[in-house]
């Protein structure tokens, strides 16, 4: 996978954000609309294989303890920062110190960001990601507009 696979997560996002994609139905019809797109077959087949995936770490409960405590802090293993920029790891920093996102959620992200397989994440693709797992998650509707709002350009985003 690369890069290509997060820009049709993007377009996926974007397009099709406000209906619900049934991967048994509709699948093929997704992937050839995409594909007339102009985006690159193997992309959409990763794209979507990514999205399916995600909904396999929706459904996992971890057992009791598993996860660490609020006050616990993540270090981030040598692929980890390997494959995100500094802002990146920085923006990851901030998602788990603070009581927006649990840290399963946090992991949930770090897990999707890793499976693009992308040689770097800058602050702005994992932004994308971060997007892409909270909208898929009825819970977080809630952040997902305060995430979306920080993926907009800057010089597009509304002042509150």
């Amino acid at each position: 996978m690369n890069e290509s696979v997060l820009d049709v997560l993007m377009f996926l996002l974007d397009h099709y954000g406000d209906q619900e994609i049934s991967f048994d139905d509709e699948r093929e019809q997704v992937h050839q609309e995409l594909v007339e797109a102009g985006f690159d077959g193997g992309a959409v087949c990763s794209a979507l294989g990514w999205l399916e995936s995600l909904g396999d770490i929706e459904t996992e409960t971890p057992e009791h303890g598993a996860l660490p405590r609020r006050a616990s802090m993540r270090v981030f293993t040598a692929l980890e920062r390997q494959r995100f920029s500094a802002e990146a790891l920085g923006f990851l920093t901030l998602l788990g110190q603070s009581d927006v996102l649990g840290p399963h959620d946090v992991e949930a992200i770090i897990d999707r960001a890793l499976a693009l397989d992308a040689p770097e994440l800058d602050l702005e693709e994992l932004k994308w990601v971060v997007l892409v797992v909270l909208y898929n998650r009825p819970e977080m509707a809630h952040l997902y507009a305060c995430i979306e709002e920080l993926v907009q350009p800057a010089d597009l985003r509304v002042l509150h």
